[in-house]
């Protein structure tokens, strides 16, 4: 009975994820996708899942919620919103995918109904910026679109407010490592400032703490074994148990999810061996993976765990080896054009399924 529980109330969490471009969710489906993990720990799974996705599952109606308190919020719009935002540049800067286009246009809407501003009609020269996006992960995209601006449109001086609906501190702390240098380079002095709802720990220093997937132990697993053996520039390092977060119900769940996750992401790594930022707790540079939590009702981000996202866009398990939970969308990246072209490499190997 709790079983059947769980997997209704897993798909009714996620009931809008993608909704008019893949079947909605249904428990067949949860089913489905649980039903590839270790017999043994399926329950579990689904019971630290469906509590992680409670939490950490953003739908289209709390992205609205932050952005409309925020465009009155007196700490960032002042006395006066509606006077702040006529005088503040809206960035489109974003040179790939399309989730800042997204954001936009829910914050135009949002902006009309709260000040009455489009905004095309926001900006004037020596004011405030502001860049919005759905999430900052590793916070590559963040530089890549302000790096290109500051060194060119980009005023002498700028104040950039950067809106995110969740922040993960390392890359707020990767930008306060590139933004001076590019300052230096250019001459121009621009800060950023970050508004968040909320902001995830996932730096080594703090791993007890960390509000990422981070393995506080390495399962008996071949595939887990020689990927760790690979990596050599960033090895991995593992979390010491029970430090304290804001994700996970337990440890005991958490290490469930953890493990089982690593084991699947490794086995799926090591069929598709070609791309170095692929790795079984999502794509990263660092030891087994980014580990993000988060999950959006627009799409589920490739720092996430393999096993969540793993497979094409209909949820269709096909040639790479796996049913997910939340097929991707992969206009943002061509993750998967780029997994295809490796299963044709690879498909000639002898490499063990799991």
């Amino acid at each position: 009975m709790l079983y059947q529980q769980l997997l209704q109330s897993i798909a009714a969490i996620i009931a809008g994820y993608r909704l008019g471009q893949v079947p909605p969710p249904t428990a067949a489906h949860v089913d489905r996708w649980v039903s590839q993990f270790t017999l043994a720990n399926r329950l579990a799974v689904l019971q630290e899942m469906e509590h992680v996705l409670r939490n950490w599952y953003f739908t289209e109606a709390n992205f609205r919620q932050f952005i409309s308190m925020l465009a009155v919020d007196a700490q960032l719009a002042g006395p006066d919103p509606r006077a702040f935002w006529q005088g503040t540049n809206i960035l489109q800067t974003q040179g790939r995918g399309h989730s800042q286009g997204v954001m936009l246009q829910m914050f135009d809407e949002c902006l009309q109904a709260a000040c009455g501003l489009q905004v095309q009609q926001c900006g004037r020269p020596g004011g405030p910026y502001v860049y919005i996006d759905d999430a900052l992960f590793s916070g590559g995209q963040l530089k890549e679109d302000l790096e290109a601006w500051i060194r060119g449109p980009a005023p002498a001086q700028a104040f950039v407010n950067v809106i995110v609906m969740v922040s993960y501190a390392s890359a707020e702390y990767y930008s306060s490592k590139w933004l001076p240098r590019i300052n230096q380079e250019t001459g121009k002095n621009v800060q950023l400032h970050f508004w968040r709802l909320r902001i995830c720990e996932n730096r080594n220093y703090y791993r007890y703490s960390a509000d990422v997937y981070w393995p506080a132990a390495v399962p008996q697993d071949q595939a887990v074994v020689d990927c760790l053996q690979a990596e050599t520039q960033y090895p991995f390092t593992a979390r010491h148990a029970g430090g304290g977060n804001q994700v996970f119900s337990s440890e005991v769940g958490r290490q469930v999810l953890e493990t089982e996750f690593l084991i699947a992401g490794a086995n799926l790594v090591r069929r598709f061996p070609a791309n170095v930022y692929r790795r079984p707790l999502g794509y990263g540079r660092f030891g087994v993976g980014f580990g993000a939590t988060m999950v959006t009702y627009r799409n589920c981000p490739n720092n996430a765990p393999l096993a969540l996202w793993w497979g094409d866009d209909q949820g269709q398990a096909g040639k790479l080896g796996w049913y997910p939970l939340f097929p991707r969308d992969t206009r943002d990246q061509n993750d998967f054009r780029q997994i295809l072209a490796d299963f044709k490499k690879f498909a000639g190997s002898q490499v063990p399924a799991r």
